[in-house]
């Protein structure tokens, strides 16, 4: 993950002012820059930048956190199943909340918090950039398991087990997120990059009255780009990048009419 002196990296004209800020203040400000922009960059791309463990509808013996303990570290919501996706022509696609993906651990469908039925595991189709699972039944498998008597709904779902055409927090996946070795990854290059600007402008904005507009060196007055300037400059370059990601690694939107 990004240090400090990759933020410097973005503000070395900065640098000599901030020596007016006590050094304890200073990195404290670092730490919180940085911890901002990781939030705010995951959110916006919707990733996790390293192995991130999510569950939806967890046990509740499990525990969420952190520490070594943990069993998990993030709990999604459980995502809708749309009766009719899974007919002869069609099968369902379900969007993760985050991605990349390294591993899908189950794929159950469940009402509340009783399992109705876990998907084999030979079953998903998972695209692990766009981070999308869909499902393709093996056909040996698909019909040893159309005899079992707990699937008499499953063919129900093709067209209709209730009324309801959307039935809500149906299906819950437990997966893996986010890079392996995100300091070294080739394809986090730019982000880490954007991670630093997206730090440094923070900094920026915190100590932005310790820069002068200008500065007299030997009878010559030498004017800066003005901080504003410079911040509205990092924010467009921010936007751009979060606009390209996404067209890039977010699967288009699918809405049902």
């Amino acid at each position: 993950m990004i240090e400090r002196t990759d933020v410097e990296s973005y503000l070395i004209g900065y640098l000599p002012y901030f020596a007016a800020v006590d050094a304890t203040v200073m990195e404290a400000a670092y730490i919180k820059a940085i911890a901002k922009a990781r939030d705010d960059l995951a959110g916006a791309l919707q990733c996790c930048f390293e192995p991130t463990i999510v569950k939806m509808k967890p046990s509740a013996d499990l525990v969420r956190g952190w520490g070594d303990d943990a069993d998990y570290q993030i709990e999604d919501p459980a995502l809708n199943f749309t009766q009719g996706a899974m007919d002869r022509n069609t099968l369902p696609v379900w969007t993760l909340y985050h991605r990349p993906v390294i591993s899908v651990q189950s794929m159950r469908f469940m009402i509340g918090s009783r399992n109705i039925y876990t998907i084999p595991a030979g079953w998903l189709q998972v695209d692990k950039v766009l981070g999308t699972v869909s499902l393709l039944p093996d056909g040996a498998t698909a019909a040893a398991l159309s005899t079992s008597a707990p699937l008499y709904w499953v063919p129900l779902l093709d067209g209709g087990m209730w009324r309801w055409r959307i039935i809500p927090q149906f299906v819950a996946i437990d997966y893996t997120a986010g890079w392996e070795d995100f300091d070294n990854d080739p394809d986090t290059q730019k982000l880490r990059e954007m991670l630093a600007q997206c730090a440094a402008a923070d900094v920026l904005k915190r100590t932005e009255r310790l820069i002068p507009a200008t500065v007299n060196l030997d009878g010559f007055t030498q004017a800066f780009v003005p901080v504003d300037q410079q911040l509205k400059t990092w924010k467009e370059e921010r936007e751009d990048f979060i606009r390209k990601w996404r067209a890039k690694y977010l699967p288009p939107i699918m809405r049902v009419i």
